[in-house]
C-alpha cells in the first residue's frame, strides 16, 4: 500500500484531460443550454469512484493502514514507563499516542535538547523502562 493515500489524484488527471477533450465534441443539452453538464457529472462520478476504490474501501480495515502496521510490535510491547523516540514523527506520533501509554519524544538536533533527552533516557532505564526507536521512514 502506498504511503500517500491520495495516490489516485494523478490518475484522475488523465481522466479529466480525456473528458475535457470529449467535452468539445459533445452537443449542448437543450435544457441547460450548455454542454458542460456531462463534464461536471462525469468528473464528480469519477472523483467519487476513484477515491472510494483507491482509498476509502481499503481503509475501512485498520490493518490495511501502513502506519498502524508499523507500530504493531511497539503497541504490544510498550508500557507506561517506556519512551518511544521518533526521528520523523509524521503520522507515527498520532498512532502511538492513541495505541500506547508510553512517552513519545522526537529526536532533537540541538545540543541542549539532546542532553535533556539523555537525562530522560537515563531515568527511564533506571526505572526499568524500555526505549523504542523509530528511525527516518518510520521503520523500527
Amino acid at each position: 500500500m502506498p504511503e500517500n493515500l491520495e495516490f489516485w489524484i494523478p490518475q484522475t488527471a488523465v481522466f479529466w484531460i480525456f473528458i475535457f477533450g470529449l467535452n468539445r465534441q459533445l452537443p449542448p443539452l437543450p435544457l441547460l443550454k450548455q454542454k458542460n453538464y456531462l463534464l461536471y457529472l462525469t468528473l464528480a462520478s469519477l472523483l467519487f469512484i476513484i477515491n472510494f476504490a483507491g482509498s476509502i474501501y481499503w481503509m475501512k480495515d485498520i490493518r490495511n493502514d501502513s502506519v498502524f502496521v508499523k507500530i504493531q510490535k511497539v503497541k504490544s510491547m510498550a508500557g507506561q514507563k517506556d519512551i518511544i523516540l521518533l526521528q520523523d514523527p509524521w503520522l507515527l506520533d498520532d498512532f502511538l499516542e492513541q495505541y500506547t501509554r508510553s512517552v513519545i519524544l522526537r529526536i532533537p538536533t540541538e545540543t541542549p535538547k539532546i542532553e535533556e533527552l539523555n537525562e530522560k533516557i537515563k531515568l527511564c532505564l533506571a526505572s526499568g523502562g524500555k526505549i523504542f526507536l523509530f528511525t527516518e521512514g518510520g521503520s523500527m
